[in-house]
């Protein structure tokens, strides 16, 4: 089991895979099928949870789950169908991983995902929604939510941000030099394998990193752009509808707690009170919507009865 220090140098254990196995075995992973589309030069991927496309074709506002780096049609299995209960939810795929690993030239600047979730809204017809960002997901929901006004609540759990986090082991001069040297068989095997153990430890279970996949996700590390970040959430002051949610756990071994502390003082400054709702769990490491399902979900409907269903 590992350990992590807390906010006032304590030691925490994390939680463990076994664990975190044993909090879902209870609940029932989504057996939903994938659904694979191409229109107009826009190859995406999602996953309706049971009878959400008709619900949404009903009038009900959606619920949007926007995964991580890497991230595939797995993530959010456990947490989708307890959200179904209450709302249409769907699940995106972003280009470069999961069914979409072939594509090649995959977004991975912020600015660039946030326009493709906006492309893929577009293309399926949503009216408003509510968007819940994983990870590196977090920022590309965050672009989308200021380029689009269908997006009324906002929520990001465990979300990269506005200063450097424990995950990001080298920055982006680092991350272009690795780039070049994948290039070349003599550097790129050893880096890749090197890679692959790294994602392991980190709990990264179920991809296999090829090197197609680690190109890109180097890439999102060099566009990963903090001032930009912080620029985004100085916008957030314009519109005045938008709710926020910001949810992380103190023994997240990718994003630590300075780094969500970094961000929601960011968002503090830059919202009133009553527009930002916070959850800080004791644990759950960096996927907390597997550890702590259930309540990731009670929190996420209070959000949702509260910016979208009362306004």
């Amino acid at each position: 089991m590992a350990s992590v220090r807390d906010a006032k140098g304590g030691v925490r254990e994390s939680v463990t895979d076994d664990i975190i196995d044993k909090m879902t075995e209870a609940l029932t992973p989504s057996q939903d099928r994938i659904q694979l589309k191409s229109i107009q030069n826009l190859e995406y991927a999602l996953v309706y949870e049971g009878q959400s496309e008709a619900r949404l074709k009903s009038g009900e506002p959606l619920v949007v789950l926007v995964p991580g780096v890497p991230g595939t049609e797995r993530d959010f299995r456990y947490l989708s169908p307890l959200i179904s209960r209450w709302a249409p939810v769907v699940r995106v795929v972003f280009p470069g991983f999961g069914e979409l690993h072939h594509v090649e030239d995959a977004p991975s600047t912020i600015e660039e995902r946030g326009q493709y979730l906006r492309a893929i809204a577009d293309r399926e017809s949503w009216g408003e929604v509510m968007v819940l960002g994983h990870s590196m997901g977090g920022v590309a929901s965050l672009q989308w939510a200021l380029i689009d006004p269908r997006v009324r609540q906002l929520s990001l759990l465990c979300s990269v941000g506005v200063e450097r986090h424990r995950g990001m082991i080298f920055g982006h001069r680092v991350a272009r030099l690795l780039l070049n040297a994948l290039r070349w068989p003599f550097f790129g095997r050893p880096l890749l394998a090197m890679f692959r153990r790294q994602y392991r430890l980190m709990g990264f279970r179920g991809h296999p990193l090829h090197l197609r996949q680690q190109s890109l996700i180097l890439r999102h590390v060099r566009d990963l752009d903090f001032v930009y970040v912080r620029g985004l959430i100085e916008a957030l002051s314009t519109r005045s509808h938008l709710q926020v949610g910001l949810a992380w756990a103190m023994d997240d071994l990718v994003v630590d707690q300075s780094a969500s502390l970094a961000l929601e003082r960011a968002f503090r400054s830059a919202l009133s009170p009553e527009r930002l709702a916070t959850l800080c769990l004791q644990d759950g490491g960096h996927n907390p919507q597997r550890s702590r399902t259930k309540e990731i979900d009670r929190w996420l409907h209070s959000l949702y009865s509260h910016s979208i269903i009362n306004t």
